[in-house]
């Protein structure tokens, strides 16, 4: 933090200190620090997406969901092509229970860049809370590929299976699951 304010006495006007500040204090857990930089940050150049983003992203580990959204939408409004706001929009909609409308966040994002495990993982979840198992074990399987050692994809897919009444798979998806994370697999 304290090389983020020596940075910010050399140049001032550098918006990018600001966000990188803020993102450290969100991580550090000082929201509302977090959100003084990213205030400024906007101040300053109000079509930076990487500062509504960090806005949102403070609003959504306070589970300010509604008003992340916001956020994120701006961001996403200034540059279509962000994937980290596409997730992070997608998990906001999940936790509002808005899980089509996330399902295209993800959709949007794996377009955007389907290397990352956790956006199939994450589309995944929210297929499974519409009851599309099918495709939510697809998902996982998609996951799974990028990563075969993500021990929740595991375990989730056994959820599908198992709501599928596939139980052996479903039990082989467990067994795995522990094996890779004994400790975290409940």
């Amino acid at each position: 933090n304290e090389y983020y304010d020596k940075a910010i006495k050399l140049d001032p006007q550098f918006v990018e200190t600001y966000i990188g500040k803020g993102k450290t204090l969100n991580d550090l857990g000082r929201s509302q620090e977090a959100i003084e930089c990213y205030d400024k940050a906007i101040e300053m150049e109000s079509d930076n997406p990487r500062a509504y983003f960090g806005y949102g992203n403070v609003l959504l580990n306070l589970e300010g969901y509604q008003q992340s959204l916001e956020y994120y939408n701006k961001a996403l409004e200034l540059d279509p092509h962000f994937t980290d706001a596409y997730f992070n929009k997608g998990e906001v909609l999940s936790n509002l229970e808005r899980f089509q409308e996330a399902i295209e966040c993800y959709d949007q994002a794996i377009v955007l860049d389907h290397q990352s495990p956790d956006v199939h993982f994450n589309r995944g979840n929210a297929l499974s809370s519409l009851e599309h198992f099918p495709q939510a074990i697809q998902s996982y399987d998609n996951a799974l590929q990028l990563d075969p050692h993500h021990a929740h994809a595991h375990f989730n897919k056994g959820d599908a299976m198992r709501s599928l009444q596939q139980f052996q798979q479903a039990i082989d998806c467990y067994s795995r699951a522990i094996e890779l994370d004994p400790k975290d697999i409940q």
